[in-house]
């Protein structure tokens, strides 16, 4: 399965075409001042949630020590 799973991503990423669609005027000056500088990522959605979690979650741990 995870064999499927890489190359299933590895082919996405290399052969489709991503459109971008933002609705909110600070993230997208951001990312035009991100392209200004030479930038190439683009972070979904689902990777924002998850680095708000991943945060919340070592507040909460280093929090108790």
């Amino acid at each position: 399965m995870r064999r499927c799973v890489g190359c299933y991503n590895r082919l996405n990423n290399n052969y489709t075409e991503k459109i971008l669609f933002k609705n909110k005027p600070k993230e997208l000056k951001a990312l035009k001042d991100n392209y200004a500088q030479g930038g190439t990522e683009i972070p979904s959605e689902l990777e924002k949630i998850m680095l708000i979690e991943a945060e919340e979650i070592i507040r909460a741990k280093y929090d108790d020590l």
